[in-house]
């Protein structure tokens, strides 16, 4: 115990309290439900529509490209990677996850700002905002709740 009731444990070198690794976990369901529509063959193309709707909301002068079954093929397989690596953030919490989760957060958040700068739309602004985000709260809980 810490001294306020909270359970520690050892993973990957880092001494990491319950709460650390809850964070963790929760990005990661975040990250599993929104990622999961991608990885499913049938429902996949729906959630392209749905981007394609949103698009249509927040940026009608942007053009959004209709998906053949060849590029939902691709976006098949990177919703499952996205969801095997949220998988495993849910099951374990580690914190060395978290920090590698952060920062693919800020190199993918930067890539959405970019495209949209360039003149794509803001919908991938709009997911930015959330890569951004739980970046700052995966690495500000690291921060505060690990010591090596």
């Amino acid at each position: 115990m810490n001294g306020v009731g909270e359970k520690k444990s050892r993973y990957g070198g880092f001494i990491v309290g319950k709460s650390v690794k809850g964070i963790i976990r929760m990005v990661g369901i975040w990250d599993l439900l929104l990622t999961l529509p991608f990885a499913l063959p049938v429902v996949n193309g729906y959630a392209i529509g749905a981007l394609r709707s949103l698009n249509g909301l927040l940026s009608p002068a942007a053009p959004f490209p209709e998906f053949s079954g060849f590029h939902l093929f691709f976006v098949q397989l990177f919703g499952i990677l996205a969801v095997l690596w949220a998988a495993v953030r849910v099951h374990t919490g580690e914190a060395y996850l978290g920090a590698y989760d952060s920062a693919g957060r800020l190199v993918v958040g930067s890539c959405m700002i970019a495209f949209t700068l360039q003149g794509g739309g803001l919908v991938p602004a709009a997911f930015s905002a959330s890569e951004f985000g739980f970046a700052l709260v995966q690495a500000y809980a690291l921060s505060r709740g690990v010591k090596g």
